[in-house]
């Protein structure tokens, strides 16, 4: 497995999005590396839709077994460790003063 088109965003809880290319040679576009608090995960790219008034999303790759998605996941993030070792590590904010 390898992993393309790799794009740092640090935008809110996204942190990249990049392409996942099988051995096969078949490619995942548009997935997604997302942090929320301690954990790090790969999502796949999703459709937005209207449902009862409310906004949901439903991903166009979906892998139901939990342990070949927790499989899946895991290869990912393995692949992607070239890529964010050579991202800069973030910065810790700076408390700064208001001047009002």
């Amino acid at each position: 497995m390898k992993i393309s088109n790799f794009r740092s965003i640090e935008k809110g809880n996204l942190i990249a999005s990049f392409t996942v290319v099988l051995p096969s040679g078949m490619e995942i576009r548009k997935c997604k590396l997302i942090r929320s608090g301690d954990t790090t995960f790969i999502g796949f790219h999703s459709e937005r839709f209207e449902s009862q008034g409310q906004t949901k999303y439903l991903n166009i790759v979906h892998i139901p077994d939990r342990e070949r998605n927790n499989a899946f996941q895991k290869v990912v993030m393995e692949a992607l460790k070239p890529y964010l070792e050579s991202q800069p590590a973030e910065q810790p904010s700076q408390a700064q003063d208001i001047p009002f």
